[in-house]
């Protein structure tokens, strides 16, 4: 929930009108997912739901925009070339609480 202060300038040939308004603001936002992570494989899903309603007092129009999304995802997990995992493993031998259990 919020406040919403904009101003509107309208500029034609016969000058330029300036106008300021504040209106009530208000949006929900929500989702929920699951998936699997394992050594190799992960997968999973996701949906996320935004509703926004704003009502602009200038002209009396309300909008209500809602974005629904979906999203599948699935990946495999590479071996880590040798170049990356030896300085990783290095810091993890100097400062144990890096160290993965």
């Amino acid at each position: 929930m919020g406040l919403d202060f904009y101003q509107s300038k309208n500029i034609s040939p016969e000058g330029t009108q300036t106008d300021h308004f504040n209106d009530a603001l208000l949006s929900l936002n929500y989702g929920f997912g699951g998936g699997y992570n394992g050594d190799k494989f992960f997968f999973g899903a996701e949906y996320t739901n935004r509703f926004t309603n704003e009502k602009f007092n200038s002209d009396k129009i309300i909008i209500s925009p809602s974005k629904n999304q979906f999203n599948v995802f699935f990946g495999y997990r590479f071996k880590t070339p040798k170049t990356v995992s030896a300085p990783v493993d290095y810091m993890e031998n100097k400062i144990p609480i890096l160290k993965d259990e």
